[in-house]
């Protein structure tokens, strides 16, 4: 038999509808959009979020990237928030660290005095960019 490493458990986030959610399988969607230069979606709070670079001389409303989530992806996978990076952190090697990501949005969150579980829950559904 073949063993395959889907993700980290600790990336993902448990969906209401679906069970256990994995962020390549909302990754694979945002890619389809020929804007995007690269994605990465986490489970922040139990919510889907995700941070994406554009490609150079292009314009996409995170507004935009949620609805065409909605339209492929079950509610619980749809992004909950979609901040826009210019770079992702990297390691030596070159992979993208969630975790430094996810830190430096808690930390900007953190900053404007409130809590990421309050700030996500206070969107009610809109995008943030």
């Amino acid at each position: 038999g073949y063993f395959q490493i889907i993700s980290r458990r600790q990336d993902s986030w448990t969906g209401e509808d679906s069970g256990l959610a994995y962020p390549r399988d909302v990754e694979e969607v945002i890619y389809e959009l020929p804007e995007v230069r690269e994605v990465v979606v986490v489970g922040i709070a139990n919510q889907p979020v995700a941070f994406v670079s554009l490609k150079e001389k292009t314009r996409l409303p995170a507004k935009t990237i949620i609805s065409f989530c909605e339209r492929r992806l079950p509610p619980s996978q749809v992004p909950k928030l979609v901040i826009f990076v210019k770079e992702f952190p990297r390691s030596f090697i070159g992979k993208v660290l969630r975790r430094e990501l996810v830190s430096q949005y808690e930390q900007q969150i953190m900053a404007e005095g409130g809590s990421v579980g309050q700030h996500l829950a206070g969107l009610e559904d809109t995008a943030v960019e």
